[in-house]
């Protein structure tokens, strides 16, 4: 984003933001999500960030999953978040609300 739309940050910012990012990748590679992922044949993965929506009560959803895959238990859908966020229902289901329309055969397209 800084980059992109040339945003001056200080240099003490960008050392923080660094370590905090190499402290995030370093838990996550410690992780038993990470572990397992790694394990998981490629056939069984479904969607990494792959910019979706659908509509609800006539409205365009947008939802990004991070990553799903399948397994003998059904679809698992992982949703990391990061930074601050607000929480609202929607927010926190539309992953899983796109998926269900998918499944019924609705009308969403993919971008």
């Amino acid at each position: 984003f800084e980059h992109e739309y040339e945003v001056e940050i200080e240099d003490a910012k960008w050392k923080k933001v660094a370590e905090e990012v190499e402290k995030c990748l370093r838990n996550f590679y410690n992780s038993e999500t990470f572990v397992m992922l790694k394990e998981l044949p490629q056939k069984d993965w479904l969607e990494i960030e792959d910019f979706s929506f659908f509509y609800l009560d006539g409205k365009k959803i947008w939802a990004v999953i991070d990553c799903s895959y399948r397994s003998d238990d059904g679809i698992t859908i992982i949703d990391w978040k990061t930074g601050r966020t607000t929480t609202s229902d929607v927010s926190l289901n539309s992953p899983a609300m796109l998926c269900m329309e998918r499944k019924s055969g609705g009308s969403n397209r993919r971008r």
